[in-house]
């Protein structure tokens, strides 16, 4: 036999997960559990009745939720909220499955008018004429499935599930675990006789007027149930009644000690004495504190998720219309400060963090802009004119300032580009070559100081000289050099190709001023390079022509 237990509670204000486990518990634990099949199906739709009904094909249906007279019942709509079905739609909707279905529970209040309706098509409907409490409705419940695992017919069921109201009301199953079971007998005997049932709390069956006697008939036992079985039947629901109440008086205790959101560890110890004096098993205890700590877990993990939610989408630092958010969803959640601050530390830990990282990353990646912004500025300096002019060069060392570069950046910027440039080899034919270092240009002070000048007078008074940049013979002038030049056409005076006292592959040690001046003009002519002179004696130091010192070439970078 299969039971489709529904269960629908968009009011949020019933335990139904728990009620529909301990039904499903009563079944499983039953003699003859292993003829029965239980679906369970929560946050049951309107659209989706028919489709459980079409998969599952069950005998038993059992309802649990809110019912309201003529309104309907109430099951969750499209949008979570609530939606009515009213009777004369449940009633097309059993008689659909008329083959299959042989009994409906309505375990709601005011469910009469749906059981009127549906038990036109199905043979045995149960409703409630009035409200009912939810003690009673699980009592009838535990009652009547108790008495289904025994093989009883469906007027008995409902009978042991009045029975069940009877001890609930009665309390004869309150902590009496202690209690021989013949003492237990007697008691539920006298209880089920001398409590009487209110009006408010006595489920309805509704039997229809022609039974069926096939198809979805329940079966019914060969014979009526004898007193043997009938008591210990009664004694069996008195059990889980009574396990059911140490379970309660367990789960309020918990509920206490979570009052305050969070569970001590002296009031775990405080659970476990409760626990073994209760006489419930671990599972049973660490089932109902789950479940009730279920929805501060609930609670926090949905925090969490607006928090990283927000954070993950790029609004962070949070600012106050956030922060306020936060502070409403903290408030709707039942949140406390402690709560909150435990949960946002070390996301909120992380997210600086990684705000922190990005910054850096950006600064960096700012900084790396400026880099390129100056190395190009830099490299187009250099391709107009190299050696740098002094005036290009203040014009970087402000765009060095403006960026905020150091000292240290603005060398290994400018190094690697200017290396190549450093050594210049001109080619001053037949494989003879010149090889020239490049000499940066600045400003000095040239001349003695005022007490000085008596003694250098020509050198007086000191004033601030400006050198451009230029190119400078590496070595001195060879004897090679000197004939390739003096080859090239004359461009003022005639040059010997051989003047030099030493020869071999060594300077040129006997050429004048006027003569190194003529190497300039030639090797300017014909090489097509700017005006590059060797530097001319000054003051009262003669011009010899022979012998002369060493010269070394000196040379200015052609603009481009």
């Amino acid at each position: 036999m299969k039971i489709l237990i529904l269960a629908a509670n968009p009011r949020k204000d019933l335990n139904l997960d728990r009620e529909i486990r301990d039904l499903t518990n009563v079944i499983k634990a039953s003699r003859n559990r292993e003829e029965f099949e239980v679906e369970n199906a929560l946050a049951v739709r309107v659209g989706d009745l028919q489709d459980l009904l079409f998969r599952h094909r069950p005998q038993i249906v059992h309802f649990c939720g809110h019912g309201s007279g003529q309104r309907g019942l109430v099951f969750e709509g499209n949008d979570g909220g609530e939606q009515w079905v009213r009777a004369d739609a449940l009633s097309d909707l059993f008689r659909l499955f008329s083959d299959n279905v042989g009994c409906v529970l309505l375990n709601a209040c005011y469910s009469e008018e749906q059981a009127n309706a549906i038990v036109t098509h199905i043979d045995y409907v149960i409703g409630m004429n009035q409200a009912i409490q939810d003690e009673a409705a699980i009592a009838f419940s535990k009652g009547f499935h108790r008495a289904l695992g025994y093989k009883c017919s469906i007027e008995e069921a409902f009978e042991f599930g009045k029975n069940a109201i009877q001890l609930e009301i009665s309390g004869s199953s309150k902590m009496r675990s202690a209690a021989t079971d013949e003492t237990r007998e007697i008691e539920v005997v006298g209880a089920i006789e001398s409590t009487p049932i209110p009006e408010h709390l006595k489920p309805i069956l509704k039997i229809r007027p022609t039974l069926r006697t096939s198809g979805a008939a329940i079966a019914a036992p060969v014979q009526p149930l004898s007193q043997e079985t009938r008591v210990a039947i009664q004694v069996a629901i008195d059990k889980s009644l009574e396990a059911d109440t140490r379970a309660k008086q367990f789960r309020e205790e918990v509920r206490g000690y979570l009052e305050d959101r969070k569970l001590e560890e002296y009031e775990k110890v405080l659970l476990e004495q409760s626990r073994q004096e209760l006489g419930l098993s671990v599972e049973e205890a660490n089932q109902i504190l789950d479940e009730e700590q279920a929805p501060i877990r609930e609670a926090q993990q949905a925090y969490c998720n607006r928090l990283n939610g927000l954070i993950q989408n790029g609004f962070y630092p949070l600012n106050e219309r956030i922060k306020a958010e936060l502070k409403r969803i903290q408030t709707q959640r039942n949140l406390t400060d402690e709560e909150v601050a435990e949960i946002s530390q070390p996301i909120l830990e992380l997210a600086e963090k990684e705000y922190q990282a990005k910054q850096a990353r950006q600064a960096q990646q700012e900084y790396e802009q400026k880099l390129q912004r100056y190395e190009q500025e830099f490299r187009r300096a250099i391709v107009a004119q190299y050696p740098i002019a002094l005036p290009t060069r203040e014009t970087l060392k402000q765009l060095q300032q403006s960026l905020g570069l150091s000292d240290e950046n603005v060398t290994r910027i400018e190094e690697p580009i200017v290396a190549p440039r450093k050594v210049l080899v001109e080619e001053l034919g037949g494989g003879v070559t010149l090889e020239m270092v490049a000499i940066a240009g600045g400003r000095f002070t040239m001349g003695s100081p005022d007490n000085e000048l008596e003694r250098f007078d020509s050198e007086g008074p000191q004033h601030s000289v400006t050198v451009q940049p230029f190119f400078m013979g590496k070595f001195a002038v060879t004897q090679a050099q000197w004939k390739a030049v003096a080859s090239l056409p004359k461009v003022t005076i005639d040059l010997n190709p051989h003047p030099a006292r030493f020869r071999g592959n060594r300077p040129v040690e006997r050429v004048s001023w006027h003569e190194a001046v003529e190497f300039c003009d030639r090797s300017l002519k014909e090489l097509e390079r700017p005006i590059a002179y060797p530097v001319k004696p000054s003051g009262n130091v003669p011009v010899v022509r022979e012998p002369t010192p060493h010269f070394i070439l000196a040379k200015r970078l052609r603009p481009s």
